[in-house]
């Protein structure tokens, strides 16, 4: 082979070789992405990753956001709850019963798989507002027995109560 040829050939493979990973990485980027976003988005959960979910409207409207992020999380809809509140106590999803919300006497709570989101929440007969470090959500809600229907827009969820 010529030298010129065999140096074009050369830097062909080298180039090819640079394209591969180049397309690799930008795939694998791609798929950490959309697994972030349907995968999250459908109650599966990491710590220290965002809540990809919020992006799609599937957690309620967004009414509110706090001050700073920093600021401590102080709903303004409804009460603070009392100790025989209606939704006091631990809720699963009927879609994926790993997927819960549990509601202390307190106004603490948390949501998700194993309560990775906490919040504070206030209610009033029907609405209930959910205050996360730098957003404010609202939900209508009724209980039938033991089961809970939360309401916001056009997303609705049901959920039994485990305790």
């Amino acid at each position: 082979m010529r030298p010129h040829k065999k140096k074009v050939v050369d830097t062909l493979k080298t180039v090819d070789k640079r394209a591969f990973v180049a397309v690799g990485v930008i795939l694998l980027a791609i798929g950490v992405l959309l697994w972030a976003i349907f995968g999250l988005a459908s109650g599966f959960e990491i710590p220290g990753l965002p809540d990809f979910g919020d992006l799609f409207g599937d957690i309620g409207t967004i009414i509110a956001p706090a001050a700073t992020p920093a600021a401590t999380p102080q709903p303004t809809v409804g009460t603070i709850p009392t100790e025989d509140h209606p939704l006091i106590g631990t809720w699963a999803w009927d879609g994926n019963s790993a997927w819960q919300y549990i509601f202390y006497d307190t106004g603490a709570a948390s949501r998700g798989v194993g309560g990775t989101q906490f919040f504070t929440w206030t209610a009033d007969n029907r609405s209930i507002t959910m205050q996360f470090q730098g957003r404010q959500e609202s939900w209508t809600y009724t209980i039938d027995g033991d089961r809970l229907t939360l309401t916001s827009g056009r997303s609705t969820y049901h959920y039994y109560r485990v305790n």
